[in-house]
């Protein structure tokens, strides 16, 4: 499933070599060289993001710390994250793939898996959320000064 910066998630077909996309596939997708984000869904769903996209495309996506970030432990620059709090922002197209941990490696989504992705980048995490979450992070400045 893609996630376009200015747009709504919309699934995608990619062509695959041996089962799997190729690493230029995946780069095609975002625009660059590609760096994982698996925070949200548990491992089971791999975001994908240009490594570079922070520097040089626009912000697309807020990611919001979930029940599980929270249980798992998971960390901002100034401590634990809260429920429903900005945990990242994402730049740039964003590519959602299935992974499959036992057998390392990706895989279609299932509908469920569709269908959650879909839902938090439509609801809970729209277009424009992560240009948002960024102009509230510049003019709140570094909590830890306050």
């Amino acid at each position: 499933m893609l996630i376009p910066t200015f747009g709504y998630p919309t699934e995608v077909e990619m062509p695959l070599e041996g089962g799997q996309p190729t690493l230029e596939t995946l780069q095609d997708f975002v625009g660059g060289d590609i760096e994982p984000f698996d925070a949200l869904w548990g491992g089971r769903v791999t975001l994908f993001v240009d490594e570079d996209g922070i520097g040089s495309k626009p912000a697309n996506r807020a990611i919001y710390a979930t029940p599980e970030m929270v249980s798992e432990g998971h960390m901002t620059q100034w401590g634990p994250v809260r429920e429903g709090e900005c945990y990242s922002i994402l730049f740039g197209d964003i590519l959602a793939v299935g992974y499959d941990p036992e057998a390392g490696g990706m895989r279609d989504m299932t509908d469920e898996e569709l269908a959650e992705v879909k839902g938090y980048f439509s609801e809970v995490s729209g277009p424009g959320s992560g240009a948002l979450e960024a102009m509230r992070i510049r003019a709140a400045g570094d909590p830890t000064e306050r």
